[in-house]
This record gives structure tokens, C-alpha cells and sequence, in this order.
């Protein structure tokens, strides 16, 4: 009997142990889904077969409460790995990129006219002006399917005109990026700083 409860009370604590750090969440279907802190997630299963998802960062905050919960989220998509999950309309739903000093932003998504219209900020951080700045941007579903594979170009200043230049600790407003797309709610957007062009 008391090595029955000894037994027990090591089992919790290896338990304990395993989930620290981690976030157990009940799924609407009645599973459970333990959360880690690198964003990846895994269905608990008491019998030990457990399914590893592949890594995914949601860079999101204070999103409407129409907006699908992390629960949710795990139960129903296939997360690609360093992709963030935008909700069309969503204000506050914001994705960032960084190379070199210089980040961009994209602040808001919408819906025109058979197009993901996405509206940017660029940021100079570093210590040069910046002359050029692209944006390579793919597009999947919410079942990891990819949608669009593009490049757009976030800044250009003019040739020869210094005060068109993205100066150091200087924010502009980037260009408005239009995507052909089928319409969907939620979209997984996997970006990143494709050219860089700096003045010295």
C-alpha cells in the first residue's frame, strides 16, 4: 500500500515536471492539447500516443472576440511552421519582420474586391538610411495549404533625393501590398525582408 502511493505521487511528479512551462487546454471535441512556450503543440493522450505539430508563432494581440480562441486554432489548422495567423479586419493583429535594423510591419488586413489588401510600416533601426526595401510574402490556408508566393516592394525612395530616405529611428508608412486570393477569414502569412538596399 505504501509503495502503491509512492508510486503515485512520483507519477505526478514526473507529470508536473513534463508540463511545466506548458499550457493544458481542452479542445471543443473533448481532447486535450498540452501548448508549449515555442509555440508548438501536441495532443495529450493518456495512452501515450501523442501527435507533434509543426512550430508556429501567432502574432497577435487583443484580437476581436469573434476571433477564433488557441484552442480552436490548434484544433482546426495545420500550422505552418513560423507562420502568423491574421484575421482579415482584425485591427489589432499586427505581424513584424526584421533584417538589418530595419523592421517592417504589417498593421492591418482586409478584404477588396478579390484581394488581401495588407497595409505596411517600415522602421529604420539601424545606422544607415535605408533606399530600398522588399517583401517576399506567402500566403497558405488555414490547413497549410500555400495560396500565393510573392514579392512586393514596401519602400522605395528617389534616386538622389536625400530627404526620401529612411533615415535612422525613422518610421514611414510602406506601400499598400495587394494579393489575388480566394476570400477567407483567417490566413497564415509566412514573410520575409527579400532586399535591402542601404545609402552610406
Amino acid at each position: 500500500m505504501k509503495l502503491t502511493r509512492c508510486s503515485s505521487f512520483l507519477g505526478l511528479l514526473l507529470v508536473s515536471n513534463v508540463y511545466a512551462g506548458q499550457q493544458v487546454v481542452q479542445l471543443e471535441d473533448g481532447r486535450q492539447a498540452v501548448l508549449n512556450d515555442d509555440f508548438t503543440w501536441k495532443y495529450l493522450d493518456v495512452s501515450g500516443d501523442e501527435k507533434v505539430t509543426k512550430p508556429a508563432s501567432v502574432v497577435s494581440s487583443d484580437l476581436p472576440t469573434a476571433a477564433p480562441t488557441a484552442t480552436s486554432v490548434a484544433a482546426s489548422t495545420s500550422l505552418v511552421a513560423g507562420a502568423s495567423i491574421v484575421v482579415l479586419d482584425g485591427d489589432n493583429t499586427q505581424v513584424a519582420v526584421e533584417h538589418s535594423g530595419v523592421e517592417i510591419n504589417l498593421v492591418g488586413t482586409q478584404w477588396n474586391d478579390g484581394y488581401l489588401v495588407i497595409d505596411t510600416e517600415i522602421t529604420n533601426n539601424g545606422l544607415q538610411p535605408v533606399i530600398k526595401a522588399d517583401l517576399k510574402i506567402d500566403v497558405y490556408d488555414l490547413q497549410g495549404n500555400l495560396l500565393a508566393s510573392e514579392e512586393h516592394a514596401v519602400f522605395r525612395s528617389i534616386k538622389r533625393m536625400a530627404d526620401t530616405y529612411l533615415r535612422p529611428q525613422q518610421t514611414k508608412q510602406g506601400s499598400t501590398i495587394k494579393i489575388e486570393l480566394p476570400q477567407q477569414e483567417q490566413y497564415q502569412i509566412l514573410s520575409e525582408i527579400s532586399e535591402l538596399d542601404h545609402r552610406g
